[in-house]
């Protein structure tokens, strides 16, 4: 088949759409026949109907208001709001802000968790290197990328692994990795200095470790 047999059939395919698109525009009640447009059913000598006589205007009319009630419905659950509960136009620099922020929340929740692991293995009497060392490791492949948000948490997150890494074999003090471990600690914690409502770090879920 050349180019300009092709080009032929696609103009036909085309015209032939157009026209029933405004039959069906213009008629209420249409029948379409899919061979008409080039297209057939799995059986080739059977075309395939679309049947549209049922659908009326008072349906069409309808089915747009179901969609603009649901987008409606979905505006008023995304749209934020401001201090006094009034809704504020999403421009996009509070779009990217709001992206920001989720961003940096997730990001805090997973410094979280991870800190809670660091602690787990520096309690231990003898932590192992091995552990210590793929910690370390993993928690540097995680953390060293993310928002500015959480910039500095996620580096003194990672030092800390790095110095109990290096105490669990031997090459650093106990209280240097319980420094270190309380430094990452507080910079966790001035991710949210002023929301009593979701407990800190320290105060539920890490508390601080006590040198002996």
């Amino acid at each position: 088949m050349d180019d300009e047999t092709k080009v032929d059939e696609l103009v036909f395919v085309l015209s032939s759409m157009f026209v029933h698109f405004r039959q069906f525009f213009c008629e209420p009640r249409l029948t379409i026949n899919v061979l008409d447009l080039g297209l057939w059913t799995l059986d080739p000598g059977q075309p395939m109907e679309l049947d549209l006589t049922r659908i009326t205007w008072p349906v069409v009319v309808a089915a747009l208001l179901v969609v603009a009630i649901g987008f409606g419905l979905l505006g008023a659950a995304v749209t934020p709001v401001d201090a006094q509960g009034e809704p504020m136009l999403l421009t996009a620099g509070r779009w990217t802000a709001a992206r920001l922020a989720r961003q940096a929340k997730a990001e805090t929740e997973a410094l979280v968790k991870d800190a809670a692991e660091l602690r787990r293995l520096l309690e231990r009497e003898h932590p192992d290197p091995i552990d210590a060392m793929l910690l370390a490791q993993r928690l540097y492949a995680e953390h060293r990328t993310g928002s500015t948000a959480t910039v500095a948490a996620r580096q003194a997150l990672i030092a800390a692994a790095e110095v109990i890494a290096r105490y669990a074999v031997g090459a650093a003090a106990r209280q240097e990795a319980i420094d270190a471990y309380h430094a990452a600690m507080a910079s966790i914690e001035a991710l949210s200095p002023e929301s009593p409502a979701t407990p800190t770090p320290s105060r539920q879920y890490l508390p601080h470790i006590q040198s002996p």
